[in-house]
């Protein structure tokens, strides 16, 4: 495997971060749609922003890094969302957020979520 120099990653490293930003925008976007379409809508949008913003080859190995990391940070994002909706959820129940009741509550909304998908 060949190892790139800093100095030919660091370029790269705002591009990716305005990629992240606006894919987590379309994923906010894109939640009130059925899973299975806002999943493959995703994929669509991570393909394109790792082929086409990022001008990488799909048969080269930074193209399965970037379309690697890009997915694994919205996963990131959407296990955040889904925390804070259980936690929101939880607190309009009139829990408080330094009980047990509220940790069961967050954890269970967590969970159910999971079930879901």
């Amino acid at each position: 495997m060949k190892l790139l120099s800093l100095n030919k990653v660091r370029p790269l490293c705002a591009p990716i971060a305005t990629v992240i930003s606006a894919l987590a925008l379309a994923a906010c976007a894109a939640s009130t749609t059925a899973p299975d379409s806002s999943t493959s809508a995703r994929t669509a949008q991570v393909q394109h922003a790792c082929a086409d913003v990022m001008d990488l080859s799909p048969m080269d190995s930074l193209y399965q890094g970037c379309f690697m990391s890009l997915e694994q940070s919205l996963a990131q994002i959407d296990r955040a969302e889904q925390i804070d909706r259980s936690r929101q959820t939880c607190a309009e129940r009139g829990l408080h957020s330094d009980s047990r009741d509220f940790a069961v509550c967050v954890n269970g909304g967590v969970y159910a979520s999971d079930d879901q998908e």
